[in-house]
């Protein structure tokens, strides 16, 4: 936090959340891209979802949206990696995100846990999430909070 700034600090006490405890839905992995490296997006959707399948990854819901929904403002695409004991899960997705550190190129990635909170995912993607790349505005109104 720069000491120049002057707007108040959102929540700057630590949480004291477990992991086992709050995240029960596993971890939506986005991929988000424009028309111009649509063909790009849809070559590393391809992989990603071979090298999940390849290491026998607990996954669902891996679907491209051509156009933005959501709280995505451009198309992208996911893949859920599904809930299951959370030792393997962790495992899994560190996995994968050492996959996307090496394969994304320049295209952008945000992974978040879809967790026990009551906002309709509000936090899980304005809080939650972590971003590989160029991080973008979600449109975060649609969450009700």
């Amino acid at each position: 936090m720069n000491p120049s700034d002057s707007s108040p600090p959102v929540n700057i006490e630590p949480l004291k959340r477990d992991p086992t405890e709050w995240i029960v839905g596993g971890y939506d992995v986005h991929v988000i891209f424009t028309q111009e490296y649509k063909q790009l997006a849809l070559d590393l959707f391809e992989r990603f979802r071979a090298f999940v399948i390849d290491q026998g990854m607990v996954h669902d819901r891996a679907m491209v949206f051509a156009d933005p929904v959501g709280p995505w403002p451009t198309p992208m695409w996911q893949v859920l990696l599904r809930d299951q004991s959370m030792p393997q899960l962790s495992v899994d997705l560190g996995m994968c995100i050492g996959w996307l550190m090496l394969n994304r190129g320049s295209l952008s990635v945000m992974i978040h846990p879809n967790t026990c909170t009551q906002d309709g995912g509000y936090a899980d993607h304005a809080e939650h999430s972590v971003w590989l790349g160029e991080s973008i505005d979600l449109k975060l109104e649609i969450f009700n909070r």
